[in-house]
């Protein structure tokens, strides 16, 4: 699947209006990946708002089918469109990257919303994917 972001306009301009000391976000990449938002960018662009993160992954063969059939969120869920970490839609190692230029050393959490997995096979492939990377 090839990702077309949307132009962020989503929050825009509360963030223009809201100084940066108030207003942080607690950036969940895989909904941002899930509503067209490059994730990638937005902390490029706003590094003094990422809070933490919530870091997962995004199918994309389910992506595509949910928006092609205009399905809602809960069928998203049901469907399991958020992977493990490296099976998917997000490129970790770009917001990895994007991470350190900005200098954050805050919290990742890695979650997981959905997954044809256990609890335990699905962290255990998260961090087996993370170890792959250095981390």
């Amino acid at each position: 699947m090839r990702l077309g972001f949307a132009p962020i306009t989503w929050n825009e301009a509360l963030l223009q209006r809201v100084p940066a000391p108030l207003l942080k976000l607690c950036w969940d990449v895989g909904h941002a990946l899930y509503g067209g938002i490059d994730p990638v960018d937005v902390v490029r662009r706003h590094p003094e708002r990422i809070a933490y993160l919530h870091v997962k992954d995004v199918d994309g063969a389910v992506l595509e089918a949910l928006r092609q059939e205009q399905a809602g969120f809960k069928t998203g869920i049901r469907r399991r469109v958020f992977t493990e970490l490296g099976r998917g839609l997000l490129d970790v190692r770009a917001l990895l990257q994007a991470l350190r230029e900005i200098g954050y050393d805050g919290w990742l959490m890695v979650e997981q919303d959905s997954s044809w997995l256990t609890p335990i096979e699905s962290a255990q492939t998260a961090h087996d994917y993370l170890t792959t990377l250095g981390l």
